[in-house]
Formats: C-alpha cells, sequence, structure tokens
C-alpha cells in the first residue's frame, strides 16, 4: 500500500518573529493578526514570494532530502496542457484533483520536441529548472531574491540543456499518453485552493507547505511512498504552481474500517464453521504486510538523516 507524502508542514507550526515583520518597508505591508504568522505581510505578491521563498530555503537549508539535480529531473507542466477531473479530496490549504487528460502544447510550425517544450516554457513564463534563489540588487540598492523557475535570468547554469530539454520531452509525451490506464486516471493533481486576493495569510502559509512538499517528494523514492511525476513550470511560489502525483485509489484512512468491518463478521460463532478462524488470519496478514510497508518508508527515511 502506498502512503500519502510524508513532509514538513509549516503551515501547522511556522511562525516568524523577525524576516517579515522587520524587514518589508511599512509602506509595502500591512498589520496582521495570525496564529501562525506574526508581522506584516506585503501587499505585492511579488514580495510575498520572495519572502516565501526564504522560508523554504531556512526550512530546507540542512535536510539530506533536498537534490537541486532531483527538482531538475521532475517534468514540467504548463496547466493549460491539464485536464482537471472531479476533486478527490481537500487539506487545510491544497485540493487534489483527478487528471482526466493531458494535451501537450505544440505549435504546428516548430517541429522538434525541444523547441515544442519551449514554447510551453514561454507560455509559462518560466525557464528554470529548480527551486533556487537568487539575490539580486536594485534601482535603489536594496536586495531583491528572484525565485529561479519565476524570473528570466541570463546565467546558463539555472536554464535547460539539450539533455535535459530531451528528458522533459520523454517524460512529458509518457505521460500524457498513458495517464489513463484501463479507463482509470493514473495520475492527481496537488494545487492550492487559496489565492493571494482573497487571503494573504492562508496563501502564504499554503505556499510555504507545498513549496517543501514538493522539494522532498522530487528527491524521495521508494515503492512505499507516493510519488511525483511532474510539477509547474510557473514560480512555485506563486498562485497557480502545482504537482503532478500518482493517482491513488485507496489509502489506510479507508482501509482500515474495511478491515474492522471484515473481523467483526469473521468473528461470529457460525463463521468459525465456514472458514471464519483461515479468513482471520488471512486478513491479519494484509495488515501485516502494511505495517512492514510503513516500517519500510520510515527506515528509508530515517537513513537519510
Amino acid at each position: 500500500m502506498k502512503l500519502s507524502p510524508i513532509s514538513a508542514n509549516p503551515g501547522d507550526s511556522f511562525t516568524n518573529d523577525t524576516t517579515v515583520r522587520d524587514t518589508i518597508a511599512a509602506e509595502d505591508c500591512r498589520d496582521v493578526v495570525h496564529n501562525m504568522l506574526t508581522g506584516k505581510l506585503p501587499l505585492d505578491e511579488d514580495v510575498l514570494a520572495s519572502f516565501a521563498a526564504d522560508e523554504v530555503e531556512d526550512l530546507c537549508r540542512n535536510s539530506a532530502l533536498i537534490s537541486e539535480d532531483a527538482e531538475g529531473r521532475i517534468a514540467r507542466f504548463n496547466k493549460k496542457e491539464i485536464i482537471v477531473g472531479h476533486t478527490l479530496g481537500q487539506g487545510g490549504y491544497s485540493t487534489v484533483c483527478e487528471i482526466s487528460a493531458v494535451n501537450l502544447l505544440r505549435s504546428k510550425s516548430e517541429k522538434s520536441g525541444a523547441d515544442q517544450f519551449g514554447t510551453a516554457l514561454r507560455k509559462a513564463n518560466s525557464s528554470k529548472k529548480c527551486f533556487k534563489t537568487l539575490d539580486t540588487i536594485g534601482q535603489n540598492g536594496e536586495k531583491n531574491q528572484l525565485t529561479s523557475m519565476g524570473k528570466e535570468l541570463q546565467n546558463s547554469d539555472f536554464g535547460w540543456d539539450e539533455c535535459d530539454m530531451m528528458d522533459q520531452i520523454h517524460d512529458r509525451n509518457l505521460i500524457a499518453k498513458h495517464c489513463i490506464r484501463e479507463g482509470k486516471a493514473r495520475y492527481a493533481i496537488k494545487m492550492l485552493h487559496s489565492s493571494y486576493s482573497t487571503n494573504k495569510k492562508q496563501h502564504f502559509n499554503g505556499i510555504i507547505d507545498l513549496a517543501v512538499e514538493t522539494r522532498f517528494l522530487a528527491y524521495i523514492r521508494h515503492p512505499n511512498v507516493v510519488r511525483m511525476r511532474a510539477m509547474s513550470m510557473g514560480d512555485p511560489y506563486k498562485s497557480g504552481f502545482f504537482i503532478v502525483m500518482d493517482r491513488l485509489y485507496d489509502t489506510l484512512s479507508t482501509r482500515i474500517p474495511i478491515w474492522a468491518a471484515e473481523h467483526k463478521k469473521n468473528k461470529g460463532l457460525l463463521r468459525k464453521w465456514r472458514g471464519g478462524v483461515m479468513a482471520n488470519r488471512l486478513l491479519w496478514s494484509r495488515r501485516l504486510v502494511v505495517i512492514l510497508d510503513i516500517a519500510s518508508v520510515l527506515k528509508y527515511l530515517h537513513s537519510m538523516k
């Protein structure tokens, strides 16, 4: 049985007593009262994205589960290429929906796959591979932070080389071609259900939560942890960012009540004479396999410290 993503949840415990409150100019902010964030939130979304990137960088700095190379290998999609199906679930910050189809953006005038991927990147206003941030100096001498996926930077170290392009073309085509198997969706999209314009406080914490989860899942490879297959081409610290994961048709929270009902049914006196004891033994075997799967995941994660 695959588990839901295991990741830090900054939205549940995130506090910031200095960074946001003390470094943003007063004229660019408004006071907020928030049980997870103290101080001021910027009115400008670009500034908010910069501070969200700063917080994610602090949270992930010493983690062994973060790899910029791994982030660069994850397939990228423009949101326009994803056909979203029905909603599967909703959490504190994000909504998960089924992906019913993937229609890659193509141009008749561009014959090569690299050109087509470049078109998709341009339409998403992004050309960057990882979550890395850069410090730049503004016109008035102030330090600004740019997210490498969200801004056009001339430094080739942050762009896509020919090998990257070929990998992207292969993975994008594979996901698009096989997103439905035997009539069932294989993938799901996870995206923020809050927006910058409606709820800045919730949106800020949601951005951090999804960004940290994305960075972890880009590196984690274990058969019992749900796998992230792709992510948005857009800035991970702004509205519209999303990740594509394997669609789960069963979870432990839904399976446990089913096991309890089976166990109760097999305990009856009549059932004992009709194979109830053996059925419960088989049930216990299935549960034991899941227990071992969970233990395997925990051992894997602890081994990376």
